[in-house]
């Protein structure tokens, strides 16, 4: 049985750690308007920037 566990909005620590993104890479293309906010990122009440990691995929894929 293969299980698969959605990981959602995560921190760019993960982002890094998991699909090989540095922090400041994505820092960079989302100041720039390259990733969409609400869907690939988005500021918490606690002022930290998630990013969505399914999302990503979609992105990459799709170029959405």
């Amino acid at each position: 049985m293969n299980a698969y566990i959605k990981l959602g909005w995560v921190l760019p620590t993960i982002m890094e750690q998991f699909k090989g993104l540095d922090k400041e890479k994505l820092d960079n293309r989302r100041k720039k308007g390259q990733l969409e906010e609400g869907v690939i990122w988005k500021k918490a009440g606690d002022n930290r920037i998630y990013y969505h990691f399914e999302n990503w995929d979609n992105f990459v894929e799709n170029g959405q």
